[in-house]
Formats: C-alpha cells, structure tokens, sequence
C-alpha cells in the first residue's frame, strides 16, 4: 500500500512538469464553466487537470482522463498498468478523499472501492459512507457490515451503526418503516429517522420476532419482515 500511495505522488509530481513548445489542448466540459486541459510531462507523456473559467486549476494535470458524471469529476489515472480513479466535486476538492480501485454510478450514488473497503458518495445530500467491507440497498436504507456487525443509513446520514443484528420491520398498517435492535433477550424499537419509539420487553419481543417472516440479508446480520400492526407489541 505505502509502494502503491508513493507510486500515485511521484506520477502527480511529474504531470506538473511540461515539455518546451507544447501547446495545451482546453476543451469545455459541457453544463459547466470548466474545461480540461492537458499537459505534457518531460517524457512527453500527455495528462490533463480542470481549470475554471477564471484560467484558475482546480484539479492538477495527472490524469489520463476525466469524465463528468452526475455532478461529480471521475478522475482516471495509471500505476504500473492498472487504472485508478480519484472521485472530485467541481470545486476541485475530493468527494471521496482516497485513491480508488474501482469508481462507479449506481441509481443515485457513487460506489468506489480500495484496500479498505467499499465507499459510498450521494451527491444529493454530499453524504460519504465507508469505509466498510459490504453494502446492500433496500427500501432506500444503505445496510452496510463494519468489523463489528452491521449499520444502517440514509441519504442523510447514519441512522445505526455497528450493531450486532438490525431487524428491517414494515408496518402494515401505518405502511412505514421501524428497526428492532436486539439487547439481551429484550430489543429496542426505532423509526425510520433513528429516534428511540420504545424499548420492547421479552414477552414483546418474543411476540413479534414469531409474527416476522424472515428475510436475511448482509451475511444475515440484517433481518427484513412485516407485521400487521406494531403499536400491538
């Protein structure tokens, strides 16, 4: 990894410098005030920054290439043969503040992937989650495994994290969501903001875990179900 980062700051180095006589090639990126431009470096290799419409450079020229996609810079670069990507917002600052094996656009959020992990950037709400080893999506509620057990968020932020086991319930009657989270032999109920509704006895508890028809999910550290009516436990 110290080979892989030393690597990516000697290539961001280098791009800096350029070759007598070559004239940089500045080509607008459409629906903004930006524009590439390119570079080349002293072994005549060819790399491209972000500059705006002031002529001030936003992103540094170390990129082979720099595509606009959904509001957000997916900036490409190589190490060795192997492309790597840096995610950036338009100000020039990172929305993902690390080096990216994998870098993509899934329905309303950037997955991204390294070493560490999986990350994930929504640029509605300019929420980064991660790093963690795992994520799903269901009913708009990013489930993701941490080393301690598993989390639950929305666009908005983190709702809980690293518990043991979170129970997804829908309630029927009301058709919105709660999350059971298991304490002992007993459980803690909470809307779908996060905020505490009740904590649940054994008996409740017990009741509703046998009216749940189970669905696992996250390596079965998330439990889906519905009941008809939860203000019954």
């Amino acid at each position: 990894m110290k080979n892989f980062l030393k690597i990516a700051m000697i290539l961001a180095m280098v791009a800096f410098a350029t070759s007598c006589g070559y004239k940089s090639e500045i080509t607008p990126i459409p629906g903004t005030d930006l524009s590439t431009f390119t570079v080349q470096t002293q072994d005549e290799k060819i790399v491209m920054g972000v500059m705006n419409s002031a002529g001030v450079r936003l992103i540094p020229p170390a990129y082979s290439a720099i595509t606009l996609q959904s509001g957000c810079l997916i900036a490409q670069y190589e190490v060795a043969g192997q492309k790597l990507y840096n995610l950036f917002l338009q100000d020039g600052n990172k929305a993902i503040d690390e080096n990216l094996l994998t870098c993509e656009w899934i329905t309303d959020h950037f997955r991204a992937t390294n070493s560490k992990g999986e990350f994930l950037y929504y640029p509605e709400t300019e929420k980064t989650f991660g790093p963690h080893k795992f994520s799903v999506k269901m009913e708009n509620f990013i489930f993701y495994q941490t080393e301690k057990g598993a989390g639950v968020a929305n666009k908005s932020g983190i709702i809980m994290s690293e518990q043991t086991e979170i129970y997804l319930i829908k309630d029927q009657k009301s058709n919105t969501y709660f999350f059971a989270v298991p304490n002992g032999k007993k459980a803690v109920l909470y809307d779908a903001s996060g905020k505490e509704v009740k904590k649940l006895s054994q008996w409740s508890w017990t009741q509703l875990q046998k009216k749940i028809k189970k669905d696992f999910l996250l390596n079965r550290l998330v439990i889906s179900g519905e009941v008809p009516n939860i203000k019954a436990f």
